[in-house]
């Protein structure tokens, strides 16, 4: 099946089994962050797990909607080719079933249980990330590097804490934690300067989305209907196509 979110989440089979997402860590903001304590590391682990289940599951049954709506757009342009295969068919067929996956997708409870993880992470962010008295040490923590790499994508660019290079640099004691790697350091920048918003589905699935799927998947299925008209479809069909 098509992936609109690229190589986000993998998927195996369309009947996916997600692994019940353990209870939140109760979180006590009125007491500093210490990287060096291993209960307060230990809650950044159990929210990050928490979001990352939260993500597969909703990730994957917004892709069953999104898949079978694509199939129908595709099926639908390639009806106007004179082919054998009966391909407005499919496309109601794929239509029907997206349709009522759409329909069901509240009810499925996926969306709240993705915000409600998504803003407990977003509280334990800002909790670790309120103290910048240890730059290098605190970032040095693998599990706050992923931390930072789980929530950097659907963070707005104002929640975010703005690093210096300074703050990377690590210290004389590098066995306190491991040296940011590049890759890290060219995300950390990314995600300050707001380019993961700039996404059609920050708007669904970052902090304060609509969950509104519908807009996003219009914008996405109309690039998917031009490419694909462009390869088998009349001039005129693609003209068309443009103009909705």
């Amino acid at each position: 099946m098509l992936k609109a979110f690229g190589g986000m989440v993998n998927y195996t089979t369309s009947f996916f089994k997600a692994d019940p997402i353990p209870p939140s860590v109760k979180l006590d903001t009125s007491i500093a962050f210490d990287y060096r304590n291993s209960s307060h590391v230990d809650i950044i682990k159990n929210r990050v797990l928490r979001f990352k289940q939260a993500q597969a599951a909703l990730f994957h049954y917004d892709n069953q909607i999104i898949g079978a709506l694509a199939v129908s757009a595709a099926s639908w342009t390639g009806g106007v080719l004179p082919l054998p295969l009966p391909l407005w068919t499919i496309s109601l067929a794929s239509c029907s079933y997206g349709c009522y996956r759409l329909g069901n997708r509240t009810n499925s409870g996926l969306t709240a249980q993705y915000r409600e993880a998504l803003n407990d992470l977003l509280d334990v962010y800002k909790w670790s990330m309120s103290n910048k008295t240890h730059t290098w040490y605190k970032l040095g923590i693998l599990q706050i590097q992923e931390m930072i790499t789980t929530l950097g994508p659907w963070a707005k660019k104002d929640t975010l804490v703005v690093w210096e290079d300074s703050d990377l640099v690590a210290g004389k004691f590098t066995s306190r934690g491991v040296e940011p790697s590049e890759e890290f350091k060219t995300k950390l920048k990314e995600f300050t300067e707001g380019l993961p918003s700039k996404s059609v589905w920050f708007s669904v699935y970052g902090e304060e989305g609509t969950d509104d799927l519908i807009p996003a998947v219009n914008a996405y299925l109309k690039e998917l209907a031009v490419g694909t008209a462009k390869k088998c479809a009349p001039e005129a069909v693609t003209t068309f196509l443009k103009l909705q």
